[in-house]
């Protein structure tokens, strides 16, 4: 496990602090642990990973692969250089996968069934989960269900929407259900000891076992092909059953073999992978004597077969997914392969490539001059490696009994030039001149002169207390993990005889160390990150520490103002340590695997991702906003309050405030932001414009305690509780905050309520909006406003019949005879919502300006249902002109002019001044009319045969003469 130095900055906010620290403990305010700090996610560049391949369904030029807990997605459309492209984690272990269309479907352990979107292979997204009992190891589809087994027996879901899986039957098998293969109205079960089960599945909700064969093993594996099934049956071999009779399943033959694996049926060749380290070729052109005919060997572990389009996809634990072309199916020929990087435990990094000690495979050489596109060069040396460190153009790897020393002139091809054997349980090394310095569990600290790399001898020894973990060496000291010992201080003046000088307990296990700028930084295991001060080398102190709040802390490396952990299944964490008494946590990946080291090489962070592979992040800056968050007008601190700097609407940053109310945005571009502090029971407060260059910004805060507003929320029909109401209030037109109701309709908005007069909204669909105005809300003080919302009895949308599109801020009005009832108006969508009438037949009519209004009667209500009414408004066509006195010819202001048509009139104007124009410019459909212009004192003139069209104005003068 390598440490790596680092320089700290940023002295004038750390000095900030101490005075911030200071004052609180003269103040007798108790130096409490600050609260963790969520911080933002922190996302990989790239990967290269892929953990142990065990099955994988292909599709599309891809293989979906089930890798140890995740989906890989490796594109093989050159058979002969598949590529690992993306991967999806899942909540669970993905088991088994079958692809169908645009989904995956996966058999996820403890989860029970993920479905997952590859409509873009390069971005698989899971979009559901059905949770069964058990542990889920298989899948298979057929229709529209999923078919799930494991512990948990056998279970049927519905994925006829795949977004919305639903199990819908299930039952019980002999023996643990391990593998399955449907076909019609049956599903062939491999049932563990109890052998192969056909289940009858016809009806998908009432599945149920109707005949079992038993076999002489432990059946691991089930393919079918016409009436027989093939059973891969660990320690008996593959055995052929006779399934014609589903009651009465029956041996037919078998071949003998040790440790069959899986069996997959393609043509009149069955391929079964086995132990140790093969993949049989079995011919079946008679399945009662099935004949091995040909053969691939591997020194892997191979598990699921694919066969498809004249290529065979291994699954291979060891080796990863192995492609076999089957030109001529009885003699497989390897033409290309997937090495994932599946079990690293610890990783170096030095001129474009990454060295990553594998346990399994041993040491593998990364090409990471391209960090978003990391690509495996060499693996394969030195099984069992623990440990690796690089310096001086060699490679120092370490397993848990030697010391290997390799030559990286040619650095993706290292070449062993020298060894030293007969280390116990060694764990870690660290190289700092012409020493390379290994923790070792057994012995302590073994110094080894390494100025001759070919011959590298140990020369000095140092036996710790406890179980030395790991080792970095810093100014004539090795500071050694020493398990449940803690921190153990070793002067290295004279390497020949290294002496223990000081000591610093933990409270759990020393697992990994780093130091840095007078600093010793302490992965505890479960005991968190312990930081200890070791300006004074014999008398450690420990100053400062992050609780775990989940797995455990394996490995930590530091630079500048920042310790990126290792946090096993927690991922890594980024950590803000530029006040070494209160770390916070301010950034962190879930990644797939367990975390189990980190490294730092230039502007990059490389960590070994156990089980999975590695994952390379971007090394953060020390470019910063930084400040308090107090209470206004006094100086109580606020912790936990949510600090987030934006650049436009983006959201590029956010943490919370520690137990002294101060935070970090770390890792900010150069440019101009909105910072935005905001708690719970507060105002929020912004601040716009915070210009950040580099180093750090101070911008503080002051927040003000929000007022509230809390009231219930009822049905008026029924005077009934309505929850799940959502309640808003506006101030100024700015929503400022918005709640929901619980079970018994009371809402509580307590944040970001400024003192104001407000409007306040209850909404639920299926109701009608209610808004209450003026609502006047006091600062700290407590409003009650209380709504009882009417259900939508009458609902619909307005559209414009020429183009179709709705139309907002249409008037739709309910007449009961002439008598105004109610009305609404429609929102942008068009769509309006009406309530709180009483049942009966009732004239609804729609109106807009600029459309020909639309009256549908006999519109019949009734309590309790929603009547739906949709309106299509015709443009109106418009109608302007001017009347003057015939016989001053001067402009009459005031008079009427009237569209009829059949007798109807249809719309109405008024001259206005000084001209006496009218202008009606709604409510006249396409077509011809009769225009009366009329006033008091004057005689009537009208003009028949008047042509409107549509969204045209048409023009009509008159001239009246005096009565």
């Amino acid at each position: 496990m390598r440490a790596i130095l680092g320089v700290r900055v940023g002295v004038g906010f750390t000095g900030l602090l101490g005075l911030l620290v200071a004052a609180a403990l003269v103040a007798g305010v108790p130096t409490a642990q600050p609260a963790l700090a969520e911080g933002g996610s922190y996302p990989p560049v790239g990967q290269l990973g892929g953990g142990t391949p065990t099955d994988a369904a292909i599709a599309g030029g891809y293989a979906y692969v089930a890798a140890n807990g995740v989906l890989d997605v490796v594109d093989v459309s050159d058979p002969a250089n598949p590529q690992m492209v993306e991967y999806c984690d899942t909540p669970g272990n993905v088991e088994d996968v079958a692809v169908v269309g645009s989904y995956a479907y996966v058999a996820d352990g403890p989860t029970g069934l993920c479905v997952i979107s590859i409509a873009d292979p390069l971005h698989p997204v899971q979009v559901a989960a059905c949770t069964t009992p058990g542990w889920a190891t298989c899948v298979a589809l057929a229709g529209d269900y999923a078919y799930i087994c494991g512990s948990g027996g056998l279970r049927a879901i519905n994925v006829a929407n795949p977004a919305s899986p639903v199990e819908v039957g299930s039952c019980s098998t002999p023996g643990a259900a391990r593998r399955l293969v449907v076909s019609g109205t049956h599903a062939y079960v491999a049932a563990d000891t109890a052998g192969l089960a056909v289940i009858d599945v016809a009806d998908p909700a009432n599945p149920h076992v109707v005949g079992t064969c038993d076999t002489p093993g432990t059946a691991w594996d089930v393919a079918l092909s016409g009436s027989y099934a093939y059973v891969a049956d660990y320690d008996g071999g593959l055995r052929v059953i006779d399934v014609s009779s589903a009651a009465a399943p029956t041996e037919a033959g078998y071949l003998a073999m040790t440790y069959p694996f899986r069996v997959t049926v393609s043509g009149s060749y069955a391929y079964v992978s086995g132990y140790p380290g093969w993949v049989r070729v079995i011919s079946l052109s008679d399945p009662a004597a099935p004949n091995q005919v040909g053969s691939y060997n591997s020194d892997g572990y191979p598990y699921g077969v694919v066969v498809t389009a004249g290529y065979a996809y291994v699954c291979d634990a060891s080796r990863g997914l192995v492609v076999l072309d089957l030109t001529d199916p009885v003699v497989p020929v390897e033409v290309g392969i997937w090495n994932p990087v599946g079990y690293p435990n610890s990783i170096a990094a030095a001129g474009g490539y990454a060295y990553a000690a594998d346990g399994g495979d041993g040491l593998s050489v990364l090409d990471v001059s391209d960090p978003s596109a990391p690509e495996l060069v060499a693996s394969g040396d030195l099984p069992g490696t623990r440990d690796v460190a690089v310096a001086g153009g060699y490679a120092y790897a370490l397993d848990t009994w030697r010391l290997t020393v390799m030559d990286l002139s040619s650095p993706g091809a290292p070449v062993t030039v020298g060894q030293l054997s007969g280390i116990s349980e060694a764990l870690a090394v660290a190289v700092a001149g012409d020493y390379a310095y290994v923790a070792s569990a057994a012995d302590g600290l073994r110094v080894v002169n390494i100025s001759n790399p070919a011959a590298p001898t140990t020369v000095g020894l140092c036996d710790t207390p406890g179980s030395a973990q790991d080792v970095v060496v810093s100014g004539g000291y090795a500071y050694v993990a020493d398990s449940d010992a803690g921190l153990r201080v070793i002067s290295i003046s004279d390497p020949a005889s290294p002496v223990e000088v000081g000591s610093c307990d933990t409270p759990a296990y020393a697992y990994a160390v780093a130091v840095s700028d007078g600093y010793a930084y302490v992965a505890d295991y479960w005991g968190g990150l312990r930081i200890i001060d070791i300006s004074n080398p014999a008398a450690p102190v420990e100053v400062g520490a992050l609780p775990l709040y989940g797995e455990y802390f394996r490995a930590v490396a530091v630079s500048g103002n920042l310790a990126y952990v290792a946090a096993d299944e927690d991922g890594l964490w980024v950590v803000d340590i530029s006040d070494p008494a209160h770390p916070v946590r301010v950034a962190y990946y879930d990644t797939p695997g367990n975390a189990s080291n980190v490294t730092i090489a230039g502007n990059y962070v490389y960590l070994a991702d156990s089980n999975w592979g590695v994952m390379i992040f971007p090394k953060l800056t020390d470019v910063s906003v930084a400040g308090q968050v107090r209470l206004a007008g006094t100086s109580t601190n606020i912790e936990n309050a949510t600090v987030a700097a934006y650049s436009g609407a983006v959201l590029k940053r956010m943490t919370v405030t520690d137990f002294y109310g101060i935070y970090r945005l770390w890792d900010l571009p150069a440019g101009t932001y909105t910072v935005k502090a905001s708690k719970q029971g507060y105002v929020t407060q912004v601040k716009s414009s915070v210009s950040v260059g580099s180093g750090t910004t101070y911008v503080n805060f002051n927040l003000t305690v929000s007022s509230r507003l809390s009231g219930q929320v009822k049905d008026r029909d029924t005077s009934a509780n309505v929850a799940g109401a959502t309640v808003t209030a506006l101030l100024g037109g700015v929503v400022r905050a918005t709640g929901t109701t619980a079970a018994n309709g009371i809402y509580v908005l307590d944040t970001n309520l400024p003192a104001g007069t407000y409007v306040v909204r209850a909404s639920k669909t299926g109701y009608v909006t209610q808004t209450k105005s003026g609502i006047s809300v006091a600062e700290g003080a407590t409003t009650y406003v209380n709504f009882s919302i009417a259900p939508v009895l009458l609902k619909g949308q307005v559209k414009a019949s020429a183009s179709s599109s709705a139309l907002a801020g249409a008037t739709v009005a309910v007449y009961d005879g002439e008598t105004l009832k109610a009305t609404a108006t429609t929102n942008a969508s068009g769509v309006y919502e009406i309530g709180g009438v009483p049942a009966g037949t009732y004239r609804v009519v729609a109106s807009k300006p600029t459309y020909v209004r639309q009256s549908k009667p006999g519109i019949v209500v009734t309590l309790g249902s929603t009547t739906y009414v949709n309106f299509s408004l015709q443009t109106s066509g418009i109608l302007k002109g001017q009347v003057k006195d015939e016989n001053s010819n001067l402009p009459l202001v005031g008079a009427t002019v009237t569209a009829r048509s059949g007798g109807v009139t249809w719309a109405t104007g008024v001259t206005a001044g000084p001209f006496g124009i009218y202008e009606i410019t709604s409510d006249l459909p396409a077509g011809s009319f009769v225009v009366i212009a009329s006033k008091a004192g004057y005689i009537n003139q009208g003009r028949a045969g008047i042509a409107v069209t549509a969204g045209n104005t048409t023009y009509v003068n008159f001239a009246l003469q005096p009565d």
